[in-house]
């Protein structure tokens, strides 16, 4: 799978870091989470989902360990620049989703509950448009349709595993 995101200056490429060979691979891990989430699983040709209240455990439901799938934060946290975003993800053994999660995510908000925005990529992106300074590479954010921020700018987030 091969995102692009379009600028003035034409198209940058954007690989996720859970594909492989153009599939997607995250698996559900056995794990809980501190705070309420949502675990979005693929399995036999369904989409499924099951929501867990902080403390809850990926053990059991529609979605089980071993699913190709993900589990997401209910709740956005405050706004934080993109490197602290991801910081605070990584440092919980998570990690930003990908355009495609958050983009699935944002589809299909009735379905969830909650409305996706926010940052979402785990790979900066080099605007072309924009000098190689701190505040000249991106990732990208989900507000509506896929745009681009600098990583200079604050957003808000959820973190994903």
């Amino acid at each position: 799978m091969l995102w692009w995101l379009v600028g003035t200056a034409g198209a940058v490429p954007v690989v996720p870091i859970t594909d492989v060979g153009g599939r997607y691979t995250n698996v559900i891990a056995q794990t809980t989470l501190a705070v309420d989430f949502l675990e979005v699983c693929f399995v036999g040709g369904l989409e499924l989902e099951d929501v867990h209240a902080g403390g809850g455990s990926t053990a059991g439901g529609n979605c089980v360990p071993g699913d190709v799938g993900f589990l997401v934060e209910s709740t956005a946290r405050a706004a934080e620049v993109w490197p602290s975003a991801r910081g605070a993800c990584i440092a919980e053994g998570m990690r930003l989703p990908e355009v495609w999660e958050a983009l699935y995510l944002a589809n299909n908000a009735a379905r969830f509950g909650f409305t996706y925005t926010g940052w979402a990529g785990n790979t900066l992106v080099q605007d072309p448009t924009i000098a190689i300074t701190a505040g000249g590479m991106r990732p990208t954010t989900i507000q509506g349709t896929v745009s681009a921020r600098t990583v200079a700018q604050a957003d808000v987030y959820r973190c994903v595993r």
